[in-house]
């Protein structure tokens, strides 16, 4: 669920709203959303799981990239450090 967490806390910053509120909102949904999908899929539950948190990672690094200049610099850099600079 970190990699849901770590989506919904890139697009709180990228959205100026708090992180930690969206992680929680988008870590809960993305849970909630698993467990049907993961029932009625034909695949083994590990590889949805695989599936999706690849996906809400992938769209983390995505939102990451509409946080404005001055929000990276400070709020975002103390969330993710210097990992994903240029």
């Amino acid at each position: 669920m970190s990699h849901a967490a770590f989506a919904g806390s890139a697009l709180g910053l990228a959205l100026s709203y708090n992180p930690l509120l969206m992680a929680l909102i988008f870590s809960t949904t993305v849970a909630i959303i698993l467990g049907p999908l993961t029932d009625k899929a034909k695949l083994h539950p590990e590889i949805i799981l695989g599936i999706m948190f690849s996906s809400t990672m992938a769209l983390g690094l995505i939102f990451l990239n509409f946080i404005p200049e001055t929000a990276m610099s400070s709020t975002a850099m103390s969330y993710y450090g210097v990992v994903f600079l240029e």
